[in-house]
């Protein structure tokens, strides 16, 4: 299906970047181990090649009688009457012929055969092999659901809501096209994707679906969801995988589950789901193939950055709906990676969605013109396409096609959506640890959202102080241990979530950072939140009163936002007295001061309707009406989301220079999908008589998965703070020495850090740290 959807220009215009068309499939063809042959090889004269040390003339000849022979094989080839893109399909080949080396390079399917054996003869088993490979290694497309509806996507809508019924009703060109969905945070935007998905798989526009995520706890949340939304999705058997850097760890104990007895047994659905198919769900390379996946965006990313093997990615992707939830999450860095992504979607073929409650217009714009740009619309035309992507209503539907160009479609917001949340500024931590014990007491579930780790840890800690009940009140950050951060995903979705009772939800506080604003399903009574910027402000209030419960212990929605005065601006750093590290977290000082003003000014948030304006007015370029003491920092951010924006069209690749321009990839180092601070991998483990095992560890795990539950992410730079000074740990020396050696090499240079009976956590190089299941990560406190 893919190459057919994908245009061409034609065969006599000179190709991209000075090379023929030749020289552009030559390098796709020949860069199947995920690196473009030099320029000077690719498409050379017999005897320019013959010349090179690594071909030769012995090569050259045998090139020619192998190609003599292949020729042979196959039908007359057919012209190129669609000549629009050749380096869209250099891309493409690319990724086709990765794809067919390594399914032929596996002997079990393809032995050896005697050499001999004319090609003529060999040609009928390996196309009957090649058949068999497909279909058990998953690359088979599954078949979809030709009839599909919202009843059977999700269990739990009765009654399509706004959004969902304009998805069903709207009228699908049979192109690739790209939907842009805003609407409110529970509005459904998720079911209203996945019945464009398989309305389009039914109408033969994509084999597949994936859902890309802006975090691993969303993407596992999404996986979730997908699961219980296989049988909406397909008529047959269909793969499932989940793609994050932990998604290793999620196959594992699904397989540890299985093999012990205790799965929760099958979703709706999943009879028509493979959780982890053998190959496709083996390695992040080869995940898009399945039927369906959910993971990070990060993966995408990898599919536009420049790395190995990135056009295989691209050829899976292309073959999907790509649906990118929480595009807002996406800062400066980032959206460019998006637009390049969206971009290359379009020139191989394939659609995109697009979700999000709190999308700037200018971003909207940009998504919709870089799919048009893969379509093949002319430059030209793009300012008429951005004066044309002007609608301000909310909700609304977007969408582009080649045929019918754009549609901004107003949909009417769901009534039972729309609320008002009232704002409250609170002044110090100090109150907001007084304020929400007192809501506890009154049997609320609370809410408490930092900006940072310490601040969260340092109000944990306070509450408990206070006298908060500790059966009864939680922490939830970045700085756990794998195995302990799902036990708490898990029971917070328990304790807080759409089917959360009376009983556990009363007098429960969580004091949270970022990890609970978006894509998990969770309702809180009362909440209180670090002043952010207005998207992430209005992510965390769609947390509060989200489901309709039949009675609640407050009188209504109340987020309280801890913040300085925005009417009494004195100095740059107006934000640290009141936050102290969590004021530069989001180093935005314009968009901040204009979500305090309007918000606070104003005392509530009306949803749908204020969502607009605010957003559209936090993220303005203008200084005019900013505190003279914010205007320097708020030009000075802008510049530096310019110098972002700029990085990353540098690191992405150029889609039109097509595949032979990949040279030299980057290593990983070199490249990462997202900026910020570096982040380190550490290992905890555990004293055990003279042996230093897994400080996590699960019943019948192997010592390489509990390693792997073991390990915490961490910022380098708050690492760097307790580096030890003069303190000796021979004796964690040797013993994390001799735990390390049974690691495979690759994993030796993994920090570990021994946990003692009380804590207290170090080894060789860092100290003045300790670990707990409650607390995470965190200094020893003074």
């Amino acid at each position: 299906m893919l190459l057919n959807a994908v245009p061409v220009k034609s065969a006599l215009a000179p190709g991209i970047g000075g090379g023929g068309l030749d020289s552009l499939l030559i390098s796709a063809i020949a860069g199947h181990h995920g690196v473009a042959p030099r320029g000077d090889l690719a498409a050379a004269e017999p005897w320019l090649a013959a010349n090179h040390a690594e071909i030769g003339v012995t090569c050259v000849d045998a090139a020619a009688r192998l190609t003599d022979s292949l020729v042979g094989l196959f039908p007359e080839p057919g012209s190129l009457d669609d000549p629009r893109d050749i380096a869209g399909l250099s891309f493409a080949v690319n990724g086709l012929i990765t794809l067919a080396d390594w399914v032929g390079s596996d002997s079990h399917y393809f032995p050896f055969e005697d050499p001999d054996l004319p090609l003529a003869g060999y040609w009928p088993l390996a196309q009957e092999r090649a058949e068999r490979a497909i279909r058990e290694k998953g690359l088979a497309p599954a078949k979809p659901v030709m009839r599909p509806s919202l009843a059977r996507l999700s269990e739990k809508v009765a009654v399509a809501r706004p959004m969902q019924a304009a998805a069903a009703a709207l009228a699908l060109p049979a192109e690739p096209q790209i939907f842009v969905i805003e609407d409110g945070t529970g509005s459904g935007k998720t079911e209203a994707a996945l019945l464009l998905a398989a309305r389009m798989m039914a109408q033969g526009l994509g084999e597949g679906i994936f859902l890309a995520m802006p975090t691993m706890a969303t993407a596992n949340a999404m996986h979730g969801r997908l699961q219980r939304a296989m049988g909406g999705l397909f008529d047959a058997p269909a793969s499932l995988v989940l793609a994050h850097g932990k998604a290793g760890v999620a196959r594992a104990l699904e397989r540890l589950a299985t093999a012990t007895g205790r799965s929760q047994g099958k979703e709706a659905g999943s009879e028509v789901a493979h959780w982890f198919d053998a190959w496709v769900g083996d390695s992040r390379k080869t995940a898009f193939f399945a039927s369906a996946g959910a993971g990070t965006i990060d993966q995408a990313f990898l599919s536009v950055l420049p790395k190995k093997h990135l056009a295989m990615r691209q050829y899976a992707l292309a073959g999907r709906i790509l649906v990118i939830d929480e595009a807002h999450a996406c800062d400066a860095y980032m959206g460019e990676e998006l637009k390049t992504l969206v971009e290359m979607q379009a020139r191989l073929g394939g659609s995109v969605i697009i979700l999000s409650a709190t999308l700037h217009r200018r971003v909207r714009q940009e998504l919709v013109k870089a799919f048009a740009t893969g379509r093949g619309l002319h430059a030209s035309r793009m300012r008429i396409l951005a004066e044309s992507i002007q609608a301000e209503a909310y909700p609304l539907l977007t969408r582009w096609s080649s045929s019918g160009g754009v549609e901004e479609i107003p949909v009417v917001g769901d009534p039972s959506l729309a609320r008002s949340v009232t704002i409250r500024r609170i002044d110090t931590r100090r109150q907001v640890v007084e304020q929400a014990l007192a809501a506890a007491r009154a049997g609320a579930a609370v809410a408490i959202i930092c900006n940072a780790v310490d601040p969260a840890i340092e109000t944990w800690e306070a509450l408990s102080a206070q006298g908060a009940d500790a059966e009864r009140c939680h922490l939830f950050h970045s700085r756990f241990a794998v195995e302990d951060r799902l036990a708490i995903e898990e029971s917070v979705q328990a304790w807080f979530g759409r089917n959360s009772t009376k009983e556990a939800r009363a007098s429960r506080i969580l004091v949270a950072t970022q990890v609970i604003e978006q894509s998990l399903d969770v309702d809180f009574d009362v909440m209180f939140s670090d002043l952010a910027p207005a998207d992430l402000i209005v992510q965390r209030a769609g947390r509060l009163w989200r489901h309709r419960r039949d009675s609640r212990p407050a009188a209504k929605p109340v987020l309280h936002v801890l913040s300085p005065d925005p009417a009494a601006v004195t100095a740059a750093r107006w934000l640290q007295g009141t936050l102290g590290p969590a004021a530069f977290v989001y180093d935005l000082p314009g968009v901040m001061w204009r979500t305090a003003r309007d918000l606070i000014g104003k005392g509530w948030l009306a949803t749908p309707d204020d969502l607009r304006s605010l957003i559209e007015t936090a993220y303005a370029d203008a200084i005019e009406d900013l505190p003279e003491p914010l205007r320097a920092g708020h030009q000075q951010s802008i510049g530096a989301d310019h110098g972002k924006r700029a990085l990353g069209r540098h690191n992405t690749i150029a889609p039109g220079d097509g595949y032979a321009a990949l040279i030299a990839p980057a290593t990983d180092e070199e490249v990462g999908t997202r900026l910020g601070a570096k982040s380190r991998t550490l290992r905890l483990g555990r004293r055990i008589g003279p042996m230093l095992v897994p400080f996590c560890r699960r019943e019948g795990a192997s010592d390489g998965l509990n390693w792997t539950l073991s390990e915490i992410g961490v910022r380098e730079d708050w690492l760097r703070r307790f580096v030890k000074d003069n303190v000796s740990r021979a004796d964690a020396a040797e013993i994390t020495a001799a735990a390390r050696a049974l690691w495979p090499e690759w994993e030796r240079s993994i920090p570990l850090l021994v946990v003692e009976a009380g804590g207290d956590t170090g080894n060789e190089t860092y100290c003045g740290l300790s670990y707990d299941a409650r607390s995470g990560l965190r200094a020893i406190p003074v």
